[in-house]
């Protein structure tokens, strides 16, 4: 993983900037969306309604869902040859979002910060590392 991309303050928001490009619009524009939301629960730990910030992970792991699906799909429907790890790499970042979520409502309300530096951090290494090799290969074969 890319150690300079978790130099983002653990307080601060991410920004979506061109670097994080990977050229394909559909999932640059589903990127920027998972920063929103990624910003959007950090926001909501600083309340104190439980409610809020329960509903807004809730929407950001239903939307992690809804991206790697789309994410896999196109993966798979242009023969990309780095499918099943890039697979691997989603089903393991799904499993330690449980485990935070599971936290979460578990009482820990502090799980709530960790998480979004954990993601911030996750998110812009993933992109790019892994996002970009296969926005390269997809590029090449006329996906835009």
């Amino acid at each position: 993983m890319l150690r300079s991309a978790c130099e983002v303050d653990a307080m601060s928001d991410l920004v979506w900037t061109q670097d994080l490009s990977v050229g394909i619009e559909a999932i640059d524009r589903q990127h920027r969306m998972l920063i929103d939301a990624i910003n959007d629960l950090q926001a909501s730990a600083g309340g104190t309604n439980r409610l809020l910030t329960s509903t807004v992970l809730k929407k950001l792991v239903a939307y992690v869902t809804l991206h790697f699906t789309f994410e896999e799909a196109l993966m798979q429907c242009h023969s990309y040859d780095g499918l099943s790890e890039h697979r691997h790499d989603h089903g393991h970042f799904r499993n330690q979002i449980a485990g935070f979520q599971r936290r979460y409502e578990g009482g820990d309300s502090s799980v709530v910060n960790e998480l979004a530096a954990f993601l911030k951090a996750w998110l812009r290494d993933h992109i790019m590392v892994e996002d970009k090799r296969y926005g390269i290969d997809l590029r090449a074969k006329g996906v835009c």
